[in-house]
């Protein structure tokens, strides 16, 4: 019986000694795990650079933040530049195409990565972003929001000249 108790004992001794490791151990791989984009969608660059977009795996669709990581390749292998910008909006058609085209905004001659969101309800508005995509910097040059039935690209050039974007340093 004494030996039983003391095999009983050294048992749960090496059990609390193996429990608070583990715990822990398990605590902390969950809460470092890491927060993955979801839905990211391949872009082709006007500069033969290739782009990533995406919304975070744990944000709803109508509101919260989207990223855009440059890559040189194809492959993503070579990743350049990248920034996370808020978002009012869905960036992702119902198709799960991307809203994005490519215009000059501020007259320097490069085509700047145009981002609409479609708000979340039935009023059609969107809020625009121009982003400026320089070798190792991403920048947002210009915001606006309107509906859906304007001249994104116009408006976008109006309020950019308005705003004095071209004489911004990028």
């Amino acid at each position: 019986m004494l030996m039983n108790l003391r095999l009983k004992n050294k048992s749960m001794l090496i059990n609390k000694r193996i429990k608070f490791p583990l715990i822990s151990t398990l605590l902390t791989l969950l809460l470092a795990s890491p927060v993955f984009a979801k839905d990211g969608v391949l872009i082709n660059l006007p500069d033969k650079n290739f782009a990533v977009i995406s919304i975070g795996d744990l944000e709803s669709e109508s509101i919260g933040s989207y990223s855009v990581a440059v890559f040189k390749d194809k492959d993503l292998t070579d990743f350049s530049t990248g920034a996370i910008f808020s978002r009012d909006g869905s960036i992702f058609q119902d198709n799960g195409k991307p809203r994005v085209t490519f215009a000059d905004i501020d007259g320097d001659g490069a085509k700047e990565m145009i981002v609409s969101k479609l708000s979340a309800g039935s009023g059609d508005y969107l809020e625009v972003d121009a982003l400026k995509i320089t070798g190792k910097k991403i920048s947002l040059l210009t915001r606006i929001n309107t509906d859906s039935k304007g001249d994104l690209i116009k408006l976008l050039q109006a309020h950019c000249k308005k705003e004095h974007c071209a004489k911004q340093k990028h």
